[in-house]
């Protein structure tokens, strides 16, 4: 509970404006600025960890449960890596069962270092290279595709394992997650929604969605394509689902950027990783085929589902390019090609969301916010007190990542087949094109053209909570703004939004250079929580859910791209692009981890619900419309998630934290 009526600085005494400044001086010089993280000169961090912004004792108990059920899958995994070691490499007697004994121990010895690690550290130490380094066995290429869902020993299955066979699924495409419809749902409902545009043939000025002519300088595609369609194959121009809006892209050119590709790419155990930039066609089917939910998309009032038609794996015409029917003359009569075309999309669309979507778009931009905050606010202000439960922990957070997960030889080294330096190079470019103003739900998807696509679960979840949260801010402000002279007027409020904006200081571009009235200050407070809670959300929960299997989805590839001409007939032959088994249960360790660890949920604050958070009654009052709008909210999503081919739940409210702190 906040246990004083916030002031602004225009309603305190001469002893309290004295005591806020000295409280706001103590504060900029725990909270500083530095840029010296290799490859992040665009972007500011924190210098350490201010006294207070340590995780808490009740936080901790949460990941040491996560901690422990890692451990217990790690080491079970392990254990029997080492027992096919033992029974396929019998040799020596007594002198094989003792190395293999030492093993144990090692394995034992490590699992009690990586745990004092993550008391000392923070939860991120768990995955330090002290858990990868303990599994050392020459038997972790797969054999098969079932060695991977095997990872999964104590730790509940993802739900994209854990879909069921429906009568209008093709079988004979495998498991419900490797099937076009599933790769079709992960552009709009999967653990990263932010690349999909829509293709235009012209597109306004600040416009992100993808121009055709474009997209055609770099592939060799004809303009007539065949499209499974319910009624059968049917004949259709590219050209005309540009201009009747159907036609949708991802293009991943972003990450292999300039420059030497081969700076850009990585090893790993004497393993070449291969950095993928594919692009990938999808088609707005409102008559989908066989193999697709019938129902996709009726809770709106329109079927349809989103269906890839072509993906190039590569960004110069004459790439080889690959379609479910194989249309482009692509040798691939069992559409193993067209699967590991699948993956390849799939694990760019990983690299993005680990460097650019979450990391860079959701933590840093947040970081930027607590640093500021805490040097210009002082904690007696109303939006300090309204902020501070969606900064909670994340500079923390940030610091264990800084720290455990993107250093040379850390976990997203370990995970993400770019190099380190690379990856954060994607990171430093992907903030210097960023802004403010195209960041908030009511312009971003406008901007990708993705408005009028018929079904889009993120977007039509998130949406509601967007409308809840501005609401809320909104009824917050007017609380102790009265007029919009009151905001102008707010000195501690114009340094905020000054140093927020500076090149200097918290580099957020396009950020206002002021703020004038109500409005526009609940519309900037209301995208802080947006990006603090609901959109951090949909980028962090869906990991292990949707990424913890790694034939369908993974970050890395460890074999160059299949060419028109290579004879790809036996299911076993795909296995050559997946990780080895040694990385994928590292993944699955580090996915479910970021996924299971929640400390709260979007607007409720109070650690003990029995008494009100805010002292104010009238913040209080606005804090129970918010959360009753979010109970509505709720209640809406799980109705639309008994329409959809599966639930998508990263939105619902219960589910989302207040703050980025995992």
């Amino acid at each position: 509970m906040n246990a004083s009526i916030p002031t602004l600085p225009s309603s305190s005494t001469d002893a309290q404006t004295e005591a806020r400044a000295l409280q706001l001086s103590l504060s900029r010089t725990a909270y500083n600025y530095v840029r010296s993280y290799p490859n992040l000169d665009a972007v500011p961090m924190c210098a350490g960890v201010p006294a207070g912004e340590e995780f808490s004792a009740a936080y901790n108990a949460l990941v040491a449960q996560t901690s422990a059920e890692i451990a217990e899958n790690f080491a079970v995994n392990v254990l029997n890596f080492l027992e096919k070691e033992f029974q396929e490499d019998w040799v020596g007697g007594f002198s094989k069962l003792f190395q293999i004994r030492q093993d144990v121990q090692k394995l034992i010895d490590g699992m009690y270092a990586a745990a004092e690690e993550a008391v000392q550290e923070g939860p991120t130490a768990i995955l330090k290279s002290t858990l990868f380094d303990m599994v050392r066995s020459k038997f972790l290429q797969a054999e098969t595709e079932a060695d991977y869902e095997k990872l999964v020993v104590t730790l509940p299955k993802p739900q994209m394992m854990a879909i069921e066979s429906k009568d209008w699924m093709r079988l004979e495409d495998g498991r419900p997650c490797q099937q076009d419809w599933f790769f079709g749902y992960l552009q709009v409902a999967g653990f990263n929604t932010t690349n999909l545009r829509r293709v235009v043939h012209d597109k306004p000025t600040g416009s992100k969605a993808l121009v055709w002519r474009e997209l055609q300088a770099k592939m060799t595609i004809p303009d007539t394509v065949t499209v499974e369609s319910l009624g059968g194959p049917t004949t259709l121009k590219l050209s005309d689902m540009v201009a009747a809006g159907t036609l949708y892209a991802c293009d991943y050119a972003a990450l292999i950027g300039d420059g030497d590709l081969s700076s850009k790419e990585s090893d790993l155990h004497g393993k070449h990783r291969y950095l993928p930039s594919p692009i990938a066609l999808f088609y707005w089917n409102a008559s989908p085929p066989t193999g697709y939910p019938p129902v996709y998309g009726a809770g709106h009032g329109h079927a349809g589902a989103l269906q890839p038609i072509a993906i190039q794996l590569g960004q110069v015409p004459g790439s080889a390019i690959f379609s479910p029917t194989d249309a482009f003359g692509a040798n691939d009569a069992d559409r193993l090609k067209w699967k590991i075309a699948k993956y390849f999309v799939n694990v760019a669309c990983a690299i993005q969301h680990e460097s650019v979507a979450h990391l860079g778009d959701c933590h840093l931009i947040m970081e930027a916010v607590a640093i500021a905050t805490h040097r210009q606010l002082a904690k007696e202000h109303p939006l300090f007190q309204l902020l501070a439960p969606h900064l909670r922990f994340t500079i923390s957070i940030n610091d264990g990542a800084s720290h455990n997960l993107i250093v040379p030889g850390g976990v997203v080294a370990a995970n993400v087949g770019a190099r380190i330096d690379w990856t954060l190079q994607m990171v430093n470019e992907a903030r210097k094109a960023w802004r403010w103003g195209e960041n908030s739900p009511d312009t971003i998807f406008s901007l990708r053209g993705m408005d009028q696509l018929a079904d889009y679960p993120f977007r039509d979840d998130t949406l509601l909570l967007w409308k809840a949260i501005q609401d809320f801010v909104a009824d917050y402000v007017k609380i102790y703004y009265k007029d919009d002279a009151a905001v102008a007027s707010d000195p501690e409020l114009m340094a905020w939004v000054q140093e927020l904006g500076s090149p200097q200081h918290g580099n957020l571009s396009g950020f206002p250079t002021t703020l004038g009235t109500r409005e526009q200050l609940a519309q900037v407070v209301a995208q802080m929580i947006y990006t603090a809670g609901p959109l951090h959300a949909s980028v962090n929960y869906g990991q292990y859910p949707f990424a913890g299997f790694a034939p369908s989805v993974a970050a890395a590839i460890y074999k160059a791209a299949p060419t028109r001409e290579d004879k790809i007939d036996r299911a076993s032959q795909v296995l050559e692009w997946l990780p080895p088994l040694d990385v994928a249960l590292y993944t699955v360790s580090f996915v479910y981890l970021l996924s299971s660890v929640q400390f709260d949920a979007l607007g409720h604050y109070a650690a003990n619900p029995q008494y009100p958070h805010f002292a104010d009654p009238g913040a209080q009052k606005a804090l129970e419309s918010f959360q009753a709008a979010l109970a509505q909210a709720e209640i809406t999503i799980h109705q639309r998630n008994l329409e959809r081919p599966i639930p998508y739940l990263f939105q619902v409210p219960s589910r989302v934290p207040n703050s980025i702190s995992i």
